[in-house]
């Protein structure tokens, strides 16, 4: 097992336990349903960008999501060897 499959594995398992201990009303799901009345276009946007992004349905010029953390990572690696 790789760590990117402990990350996925982690991450779900948060996901779930947060719903599973969430008050009524409380969890992601109906957080999402708040801000579908509130923003529609952008709430499905990010998820649709999110979920292409995962599924790796998008040309790299226009995936956000990996331009973001590429961009970081380098930032990282360049303080993170200035600071050695």
């Amino acid at each position: 097992m790789q760590s990117r499959d402990r990350a996925v594995i982690a991450l779900m398992g948060g996901v779930v336990l947060y719903d599973l201990t969430s008050a009524p009303g409380q969890t992601i799901s109906e957080a999402l349903d708040d801000y579908l009345e509130k923003h529609p276009v952008l709430t499905c946007a990010c998820v649709g960008l999110t979920a292409a992004h995962l599924l790796n349905r998008l040309p790299w010029w226009v995936d956000v999501w990996g331009l973001f953390f590429k961009a970081s990572a380098r930032v990282l690696r360049k303080q993170l060897d200035e600071s050695s």
